[in-house]
């Protein structure tokens, strides 16, 4: 069966930071990460694909009325004259954290959502959902409106509290990322969509695996893997820095980089300032090896200050960040480390080019990754990697990186070694990167991929299935815990 040529496109991402103005805030918050990237690349991709001409798309999103975060107020905003972003007012006007929108998705969100389009006189053709709020907002829809959709986790809350949560601290952590209601829905999404979209394998059997996923069982014919892309015209192996550039490059060396370290190459870092991310691990890593300080220049980007490293800890804003510059003190590595604040994204492909040329390379040490978009942005511009094995780089990078244990310090220590003292194998990385990536890791690839799940799910309309939200799920309060669903969790989660 063929798709109408004027099919329509949702994607549901009520967390409101899409648009132009996300390259401002990439990296600088935990909720702006490589999930509004992978949509906003996907959709766009949608819009350029020829066999669909008149194919539109809309990414339905959360409308933002902050002085402290601009840019996400405008109700309809075109990316292309068929890609819109459609931002609805709910929850109140300011910013607000993920974790804090789950009281408005059922009984604001997705009711707007559909007087917007009874307004428009036109009903959308297919859903696809992205993160756990989406996947309970499209449940429901899918209960309302019969609309089939497909659900992306992408980042799994069961596996995050595996790293965050004891018995301990099961209730503060609880308070402040409302695991047991990002469990349900992630369950409740699991269940009812009509296709699964993992970016590896390894995603699809590790991830839904957790014993808190496992008793749902979706069949294998429910799972498509979809790989995450990269603009191989943006991130290029020819890319270099612009006069702004070139400032922005020779200011960060010249105020932090002592004279006598300004030759050695650099391990590049970039990091949101979150556990998850495993800055500190490396540290402690960088920290024990005499040789990684003595060869290289650790260039560190992570939160909303340069020479962070050099504040005093009451000067630096984040808790987590407070931890990483009190070792970093503690250590005496001032001198061995650039840090820069959040780079602009434009930055991104001639600095990876400029550490290239230098003999550096990129690390990502993140305790789990379930894909990996960073290193194969770096990996496109030739800059080879060391990248933590857990997730999706044990899959997407075998023989073009090197993979370590990012919880095993020496593990780390080795893999970095490796590249200062097997050049061959550097060069071997780095020359081969750039054509593996526009091989395997395109975003045509993954709009081709999305089409052709919603040629067979649109075919097989009797094959739906919808289930019942809980009611609770509509009676939730701003800031307070679930209490049943409290139970649920602490009960299956330690059992």
């Amino acid at each position: 069966m063929s798709l109408k040529k004027d099919l329509h496109f949702v994607f549901l991402n009520p967390q409101g930071n899409f648009g132009p103005a996300l390259e401002n805030y990439l990296g600088s918050h935990p909720d702006f990460g490589g999930q509004l990237i992978y949509v906003t690349e996907i959709a766009r991709a949608l819009t350029e694909n020829g066999e669909y001409p008149s194919l539109q798309v809309d990414i339905v999103t959360r409308q933002i009325l902050d002085p402290q975060w601009p840019g996400f107020a405008k109700e309809v905003e075109f990316l292309n004259p068929r890609l819109r972003i459609i931002r609805l007012p709910f929850g109140g006007k300011s910013f607000l954290r993920k974790e804090e929108l789950w009281p408005y998705l059922l009984t604001e969100y997705i009711p707007r959502l559909q007087e917007f389009y009874r307004q428009e006189g036109r009903r959308p053709d297919f859903v696809t959902a992205h993160y756990a709020d989406a996947g309970l907002s499209a449940v429901y829809l899918k209960e309302q409106t019969g609309l089939p959709f497909t659900f992306t986790m992408h980042s799994p809350g069961a596996l995050k509290m595996d790293k965050l949560v004891t018995k301990e601290n099961f209730t503060s952590q609880l308070e402040k990322y409302f695991f047991e209601i990002r469990i349900a829905a992630e369950r409740m999404a699991i269940a009812s969509a009509d296709r699964i979209i993992t970016s590896t394998h390894q995603e699809q059997e590790y991830q839904y695996g957790h014993p808190l996923y496992r008793d749902l069982r979706p069949p294998a014919a429910k799972f498509a893997v979809v790989s995450t892309g990269v603009d191989e015209k943006f991130f290029s192996p020819q890319a270099h820095f612009d006069r702004a550039g070139q400032n922005w490059w020779q200011e960060l060396i010249q105020s932090q980089c002592p004279a006598s370290r300004r030759h050695l190459s650099f391990i590049l870092l970039l990091s949101r300032p979150t556990p998850k991310k495993n800055l500190l691990g490396f540290l402690r890593a960088f920290a024990q090896s005499r040789e990684l300080q003595e060869h290289f220049q650790l260039f560190i980007s992570s939160g909303d200050k340069d020479a962070l490293h050099r504040l005093p800890l009451n000067q630096v804003p984040d808790q987590y960040l407070r931890q990483v510059v009190a070792f970093i003190k503690e250590q005496n590595l001032e001198r061995k480390i650039i840090w820069s604040k959040k780079i602009p994204r434009c930055f991104l492909p001639p600095l990876y080019t400029t550490i290239r040329e230098r003999g550096g390379f990129l690390v990502s040490p993140a305790l789990y990754e379930p894909f990996g978009l960073l290193v194969l942005e770096a990996l496109s511009c030739g800059l080879p990697v060391v990248s933590g094995r857990n997730g999706g780089p044990e899959e997407t990078l075998p023989g073009r990186a090197i993979l370590v244990d990012p919880e095993d310090e020496k593990s780390i220590i080795e893999g970095c070694c490796r590249y200062w003292k097997d050049r061959d194998l550097y060069e071997k990385h780095s020359r081969q990167g750039p054509a593996y990536i526009r091989s395997r890791f395109t975003w045509r690839q993954g709009a081709e991929a999305y089409l052709k799940n919603a040629r067979e799910i649109l075919t097989n309309k009797d094959k739906r299935k919808k289930i019942s939200i809980p009611r609770l799920f509509f009676h939730l309060s701003a800031g307070k815990n679930e209490p049943q669903l409290v139970t649920w969790l602490r009960q299956h989660y330690f059992n």
